[in-house]
Formats: C-alpha cells, sequence, structure tokens
C-alpha cells in the first residue's frame, strides 16, 4: 500500500518539523471502536491510541494497540508461492481470523470539528481455526508483518476515514478499511512440505466511534 504509506510519512514530517516539545500534547490517550461490513465480509476492531506528537491543534500521529476479528463468507484467496497440480493458483477459504497488532495513525483536522486520518497496522500476531480443503489443510498465518501488497504477512488492517468530533471526548469516524489476512496451506499426505503461502485482500466500509481521555 504505496500511496498510503507515502501519506503517512508525509503527515509525519509534517508533525515533526512544526511541534515543539511545549506544543506536543503527550500523554492523550483514545480508545476506538468500529466495525466493516461487506454483503460477503466483516471485521470488527478494538484499539487504543497514544498521541506522541501533535502541532498547531490541526496535526497529530498516534501509535497504538489494535485487535481485530475478521469473517465472512468463503472467498478466494491468491497462492503466493509455487503453483501445483496440489496448491493451485487460487483457493476458497472462509475466513475466521483474530489479530493483534501494533499500529500507527495520523489526522489533520480540516475545519472546524472535522479531520482526516489514516491508520496502518505493523506487525503482531494472528490466531483462527484451521480449515479443511478436500485434501488439504489451512492454517492462520501466526506472524503478522506489514511488507506492502503481496508480501504482508498475518492479518493486518488499516483505515483511511473522515471524523467528526461531537464533543472534546467523543468523535465519529467514518470510512474504508483494507485488510489482508494470510493462510499457510498444506498437504497432510506429505509430511514434512513447504506450507504455500495463500493471501486476500478485502476493503469494507466501516464506521467508528472514539472517546479520548
Amino acid at each position: 500500500m504505496p500511496l498510503p504509506i507515502r501519506r503517512l510519512a508525509i503527515l509525519a514530517v509534517a508533525v515533526g518539523g512544526t511541534a515543539s516539545p511545549l506544543a506536543a500534547q503527550h500523554g492523550s490517550i483514545a480508545v476506538d471502536a468500529s466495525i466493516g461490513l461487506s454483503s460477503n465480509s466483516q471485521r470488527h476492531a478494538v484499539s487504543a491510541w497514544y498521541t506522541v506528537a501533535s502541532a498547531w491543534d490541526r496535526v497529530s500521529l498516534d501509535v497504538g494497540l489494535r485487535a481485530t476479528s475478521y469473517g465472512g463468507d468463503a472467498g478466494l484467496y491468491n497462492n503466493r508461492g509455487t503453483i501445483s497440480a496440489t496448491f493451485p493458483n487460487t483457493l476458497s477459504i472462509s475466513p475466521g481470523v483474530v489479530g493483534l497488532n501494533a499500529a500507527v495513525q495520523t489526522s489533520v483536522r480540516l475545519i472546524g470539528p472535522v479531520s482526516a486520518g489514516f491508520n496502518l497496522d505493523l506487525g503482531g500476531v494472528a490466531s483462527g481455526a484451521s480449515r479443511t480443503l478436500g485434501s488439504l489443510t489451512a492454517t492462520v498465518q501466526t506472524g503478522s508483518l506489514f511488507l506492502g501488497g503481496a508480501a504482508d504477512l498475518g492479518a493486518l488492517n488499516s483505515e483511511t476515514y473522515v471524523a467528526v468530533r461531537l464533543t472534546n471526548r467523543f468523535a465519529l469516524r467514518g470510512g474504508t478499511s483494507h485488510y489482508v489476512t494470510n493462510y499457510a496451506v498444506t498437504d497432510p499426505a506429505t509430511p514434512g512440505a513447504p506450507a504455500i503461502r495463500y493471501q486476500k485482500f478485502v476493503t469494507v466500509p466501516f464506521v467508528a466511534v472514539a472517546f479520548r481521555f
């Protein structure tokens, strides 16, 4: 996801270049709950964010921890390894994944109580029940790491959003959530053979509510 990363880098530089130690609002913590849905996919997330820098009450940079669950109807996962008769180009997998990741977030106040932002999971762990796919077994890839596009590992979530501050403590957010899940697929008939990674990206609209301490 190179474009969101460029946005994140630009906003982070803006924060670092304009915020002084006296202006930075350290210690601000927010908790956030969101739900993203489409006709065949859903994801739920709870996160906590800590503001590490802010500038002119307009630009902020946060670090956080986010737990996300992913589910939905069976969908096609793409083979990111070696394609063969046993491991085809795509497999249909019904996702059931839970991830816990460190994340970063940046936002810019546009006008009045309205702001726009972007957040991204960087890395962590994932878990979930295995799936039986005919003669194959699909297991959730346990290590999550943002590497960009098809190289992404595990389960990672990102959001692009617009937020409206209702009070000094409460805000509503809405936008699009782009996430990835990965399964390691093995053939039990060939013990010791390497697992093949299968991956799927999904984008869903989401809404969220946030409370800042």
